[in-house]
């Protein structure tokens, strides 16, 4: 079960709107789905994204960027203090890559974040799709900069770096990085990714 601890209100950085944001207290991953990309579909731990659009003025803007200015009970919808206060957008494919593209001087760990982002919410429209629409020119220009990103040193960068070399089609340095040492933990997406490797299927995959 989902519960929340209360109710955030922020000022928009951008305009100076007043902005909602729900504090999650609890969830599981029951239901939960994951997929070959490492994106967790959760129904019962809902997402608390770090970069959404104001839904007064729509600039993207980041939540640890924001000022608190009130934190109500979990049972309360609203106060009369800040009463347009409006809960933020999140944010589509589209506006992480444009993000991303307009910020190129972002520090490494929002680069980090921008660009996974991208490349999951990208993923979203193949997850359950038949016959899954190939990477746009915009979608592969930002996985490759996002496995430039990524730290070879960890277990879980370097199966994000071989599954992204997959996606893009590039299957021999897909298998020279999956050839490593991995931790037990990581065994089994080593194994689902590599067959799809084998068998040079590129798009994004759910691991059963």
């Amino acid at each position: 079960m989902t519960s929340y601890a209360g109710i955030q209100i922020l000022q928009c950085s951008a305009c100076t709107g007043h902005v909602k944001r729900h504090l999650l207290a609890s969830g599981n991953n029951l239901g939960a789905r994951y997929w070959t990309d490492g994106w967790q579909d959760a129904p019962m731990m809902p997402e608390q994204p770090a970069l959404v659009k104001c839904p007064h003025c729509r600039a993207m803007v980041w939540i640890d960027d924001l000022e608190e200015l009130a934190e109500l009970d979990r049972f309360m919808d609203s106060d009369p203090e800040y009463p347009g206060a409006m809960e933020y957008t999140e944010l589509a494919a589209n506006d992480y890559l444009q993000y991303a593209n307009e910020h190129a001087d972002l520090p490494e760990n929002r680069q980090l974040y921008v660009r996974m982002y991208a490349w999951w919410r990208s993923n979203d429209a193949r997850r359950d799709a038949e016959k899954p629409a190939a990477p746009t020119d915009e979608e592969r220009n930002n996985m490759i900069k996002l496995a430039a990103l990524l730290n070879l040193d960890d277990d879980n960068d370097r199966i994000m770096r071989a599954e992204i070399m997959r996606q893009l089609g590039e299957f021999t340095a897909a298998k020279e990085i999956l050839k490593g040492s991995f931790s037990e933990e990581m065994q089994r997406a080593v194994e689902i990714i590599g067959n799809l490797t084998e068998k040079q299927v590129s798009p994004v995959a759910e691991m059963n």
